[in-house]
């Protein structure tokens, strides 16, 4: 971590004090898998949304979110909308798979029919993309 904040320092031509605010607790072990190139840390704000009512086959129950943003208003929005689908009986949620993937978002109108909608989908696209053997395999050093 230090030689990249020293390869920082040199290709901006920033004076040592300005990477202070890189400094951090944080040893890179500890953060590796989550960030690449890693160089430090910074503070970021952080608001709590909710408590928002989840009905889902691995969580149920309710929550309380935290967002960790500079945005104005955004908690604030988000805290709407909990609040909205509180009012409606909360959110139905399934985890088909936990991984991250770029993709369209598709709307359905029920759980049952997002659960038809996934399997039509693999069966059409194959179970190669619908796991970390897909594309984002070809490009991503773990």
């Amino acid at each position: 971590m230090a030689d990249r904040v020293k390869l920082v320092n040199r290709m901006l031509g920033w004076a040592p004090s300005l990477c202070d605010a890189l400094r951090t607790t944080l040893a890179e072990d500890e953060v590796a898998g989550n960030i690449e190139n890693f160089a430090g840390a910074v503070t970021v704000p952080l608001g709590l949304c909710g408590p928002i009512t989840v009905n889902g086959v691995a969580a149920s129950g309710s929550f309380v979110v935290p967002l960790a943003t500079l945005e104005g208003t955004l908690v604030a929005s988000y805290s709407r909308g909990a609040r909205m689908m509180n009012l409606s009986g909360g959110c139905e949620t399934y985890v088909y798979e936990d991984s991250f993937l770029p993709a369209v978002q598709f709307s359905t109108s029920s759980l049952a029919d997002s659960a038809g909608l996934v399997e039509w989908c693999r069966t059409r696209e194959g179970a190669y993309w619908w796991t970390s053997r897909g594309p984002a395999a070809l490009t991503s050093f773990r």
